[in-house]
């Protein structure tokens, strides 16, 4: 049997949780956390191509939620950012 791309993400894929969080001021941070642990993953995307200046953090959950999306191929630009 051949193997994709597909195929090998789905067989290896892991999901990931969020399970400690300190003390976030910013309105937008706690607004894209709420939503990844919704499994809001388009509203995710969205807040993340709406920031300014995107922290690590954003970036790995937006390169994540694009994954989680299917679209292998974008998941890598906001590590790259």
């Amino acid at each position: 049997a051949s193997t994709n791309g597909e195929s090998l993400y789905a067989e290896l894929f892991q999901p990931f949780t969020i399970n400690t969080e300190r003390g976030q001021d910013d309105a937008r941070k706690n607004d894209i956390l709420d939503r990844f642990k919704a499994g809001d993953y388009l509203g995710v995307i969205q807040l993340y191509n709406q920031a300014a200046d995107p922290d690590n953090r954003e970036r790995f959950l937006a390169a994540y939620a694009l994954q989680a999306k299917g679209d292998f191929r974008e998941s890598i630009k906001p590590l790259r950012a």
